[in-house]
């Protein structure tokens, strides 16, 4: 191969031609300009939230939202859709997993207010298909076999606080009344006040939420999103052959509702 004044070698013939290596195909840069500009977002959403967002809560949200906008979780959070929940968006506008931390929120919020009271085994609080579920111990909080709540310092602050966990939740609320399978006396006032278990269990629900409204200090207490139901002893939590069974079977469950709830539709 001859050089020529210019410095470059000049090409002989039966030289090989040089051919450039592959290039990254076109819609793969396109991809990685997306990716950067995705994170660079994230990045920004990150940065602006609010101090009283956790870090380990704030690098959640992120990690969701990124899996759910590249189709890693089955509906997944989008980026606008993360931001509502600490802008304090209704549960109902948001996408499954984002209702699901939502929930999670108030369940957590319901154990720090109630904690003397879940201490001391009067209320439990729960989750189960049909929601997040706070558990009132009947034996604590009636007097036994009446609907007479059983009047105290203690449980007027109890319904206080309780009122303010319900307090401008975007769910249904259920008052939900359950005895053990203990038969009401015949012939007896009970009997004769509510004719069985069904009606004792309903009349205690409804006793339960008319002291929530009672005890609602803000007046954010929605009424049209409130039922009651009795179950009498249809729905145990625990054997109706021992007494300790029994006490837990009397009690009344304030159910918040999950949106996507099936479970009253099936029963």
């Amino acid at each position: 191969m001859a050089t020529t004044k210019f410095g470059k070698k000049a090409k002989k013939a039966g030289d090989k031609a040089q051919v450039p290596g592959p290039s990254a195909p076109l819609w793969l840069q396109t991809y990685g300009d997306f990716v950067t500009l995705v994170l660079t977002f994230f990045v920004m959403l990150l940065a602006s939230m609010e101090a009283s967002v956790s870090q380990s809560s704030a690098m959640q949200l992120l990690a969701t939202a990124f899996q759910g906008s590249f189709g890693v979780l089955s509906g997944g959070a989008t980026l606008s859709q993360s931001s509502l929940i600490y802008g304090g968006a209704n549960v109902e506008t948001l996408p499954s997993t984002e209702r699901g931390f939502a929930m999670g929120r108030s369940i957590d919020r319901a154990t720090s207010v109630l904690e003397s009271e879940i201490k001391s085994q009067k209320i439990r609080v729960s989750e189960d298909e049909r929601g997040f579920v706070i558990t009132l111990g009947a034996d604590q909080y009636f007097e036994s076999g009446r609907t007479n709540l059983v009047e105290n310092q203690n449980n007027t602050e109890t319904f206080i606080k309780l009122a303010s966990v319900l307090s401008g939740l975007p769910n249904d609320i259920r008052i939900e009344g359950h005895t053990d399978s203990g038969a009401i006396r015949p012939g007896g006032q009970l009997e004769r006040q509510f004719g069985n278990n069904w009606g004792l269990s309903s009349a205690r629900a409804m006793v339960v939420l008319e002291r929530l409204f009672e005890s609602d200090q803000t007046g954010q207490l929605d009424r049209n999103k409130y039922s009651i139901a009795g179950y009498a002893d249809t729905r145990p939590v625990a054997s109706n052959d021992l007494p300790d069974g029994r006490a837990l079977n009397r009690r009344v469950d304030i159910v918040v509702v999950r949106n996507d709830v099936t479970y009253y539709n099936q029963r």
